[in-house]
């Protein structure tokens, strides 16, 4: 969960009010989890594909594709 905004200059994620769990998890997979939440605060465009599929790209082209 997280506070977002779309204008028309694009998507904007909150930083700091997204929400996660606080589980412990192997050091590979938190290490994930915390790219993964990086790439999210730096979204600034979205698009879905005819598949559905949701890309939301960041300011460095980094995309992440959810299905």
């Amino acid at each position: 969960m997280a506070r977002y905004r779309v204008d028309a200059s694009g998507l904007t994620i909150a930083g700091r009010s997204g929400g996660s769990t606080l589980m412990a998890c192997p050091r590979d997979v938190m290490l994930r989890e915390q790219a993964f939440l990086s790439a999210l605060r730096s979204v600034q465009t979205h698009t879905v594909e005819p598949d559905g599929t949701l890309v939301l790209t960041g300011l460095d082209d980094t995309e992440i594709r959810l299905r």
